[in-house]
Order: structure tokens, then sequence, then C-alpha cells
């Protein structure tokens, strides 16, 4: 809760569209917030892929992106990591925790017949793939389309209290795969395209340091969601968490 009302007052003064603050108590517990409605790019999607085109997605998702980097760039310009939860930064210990995840809540959820030695090698070099990206931006952790609401004409961005420093394709490969949104190869192909002609704007020449570690960390957030899934679904038994691990 501390995270979530320092990050919402520090992105608040870099003009990020977050729900502001009305009112909270002394301890943190309790919040009155602005209502933004139920309607969110996921919704909206829904509505675009039966009635529109590639373009017309390509064209809804494009402000996301500029937001997102705002967000990478901007929102982490003078933020204090302090009340960061449950860490303050991206390290090898958060990816060994995520590939984990994967491990008891996926793998040996289904009963699979595995050696857990080496998918353990297997891990600890996949990390250290993970962990050779840069580390100096602020990464969102679950940036995707439940998280995006349209609201006065505008985006607005909620669910970003797990937020840290950490690298910037984690949250690009949140977004563009998305398992209940469902993107074309060829939407996803421009909106990447988009998204690092942006990067490049902002900061000339990043985008190739950047796109090598494209395809370590798509697979990288699949895993870390087929574990959300087989807890939230497999586990707790929630349907539309037990629904969703066939579109990953």
């Amino acid at each position: 809760n501390k995270a979530y009302y320092f990050y919402t007052k520090h992105f608040l003064e870099k003009g990020l569209k977050v729900p502001p603050i009305h009112a909270c108590t002394e301890d943190y517990r309790y919040f009155i917030i602005k209502d933004l409605g139920d309607e969110t790019l996921l919704s909206i999607l829904e509505k675009e892929k039966i009635n529109g085109s590639d373009a017309a997605v390509v064209s809804l998702y494009k402000p996301v992106l500029d937001d997102l980097l705002d967000f990478q760039l901007k929102g982490i310009e003078g933020l204090n990591l302090e009340y960061a939860f449950p860490v303050a930064t991206f390290t090898r210990q958060s990816v060994k925790w995520d590939l984990n995840y994967f491990k008891y809540y996926f793998i040996k959820s289904h009963n699979l017949d595995f050696d857990e030695q080496k998918l353990e090698d297997d891990f600890d070099a996949f990390a250290r793939k993970i962990m050779a990206a840069e580390m100096n931006f602020f990464t969102y952790r679950d940036f995707q389309g439940r998280n995006i609401m349209r609201f006065e004409d505008q985006w607005w961005y909620i669910d970003f209290q797990g937020g840290r420093k950490g690298p910037l394709v984690y949250d690009l490969v949140s977004l563009l795969y998305q398992a209940k949104a469902g993107l074309s190869e060829n939407v996803r192909n421009q909106l990447q395209d988009y998204y690092f002609m942006k990067l490049d704007e902002r900061i000339p020449g990043k985008s190739s340091e950047v796109q090598v570690h494209f395809n370590n960390y798509v697979y990288f957030r699949l895993m870390q969601v087929m574990g959300a899934y087989g807890f939230r679904g497999l586990f707790q038994r929630k349907p539309h968490f037990i629904q969703s691990i066939s579109l990953v």
C-alpha cells in the first residue's frame, strides 16, 4: 500500500496518467481514489477485433506505447525506491523466483516427468541471459490490457505498485503477449517496431541494445504467466485463470 501511495504521488508529479488519491488513512490501509469507470484496453480491443482490422488495433495501442515509454524513462527519474515491494530492483534472485513459480505451480501441477537438476541448470543459464539487459528503467511488471483504462477520452494506468527498477523490454512483452489479447503476429511486429522507433527518438541507438533481449523476455514472461495461471487456476480454482491457460 505504501508503494502504491508513493508511486502515485511521484507519477502524478511527472504528469503520468494514474488515478489521483482523494484520501488515505494514516496507516495506508484505506484509499479513496478517482473512479475510472469500467472500460479497459482489453474490453475495447475485443470490440475492435470484431469490427475492425489490424490497422485499427495498431492505432489503438500506439498511444499506450508512448505512455509506456513515459513510465519507463520519466517514471524512474527521482523515484524513491525505499517503498518498492517486494524488491526495489530487478535482480537475479527475483528472476529465479518467477522461474520457480513456473516450476512449482505449472510443471509440477501437471505431474510432468522431468530432470529437476537439469531444469535448475537451465534456469541458472537463462537467468544470466535475462540479467544481461540494462536495468536502469522503471519496470511496471504488469503492463497489460486490464490495467490500462479509458476514461474521459484518455488512457489511465493502474496496478503499478509492484514496479521496480529494471529492464525496458519486460513491459513491452507483457503488453504484446498478453494471452487474452490474442494479438496477431502482424500486429505485434508493427507495435514492436513502433516502440523501438520511439525509443530511438528519445535515446538514439538504444533500440539496438534492447532488441537483442526481446525473445528471451518473451519466454521469461510466458513462464511467469503460466506459473501465475497455475497458482490462481489449478490451485485456487479460479475459472478465469483456468480458461486462460490454453491461450498462453
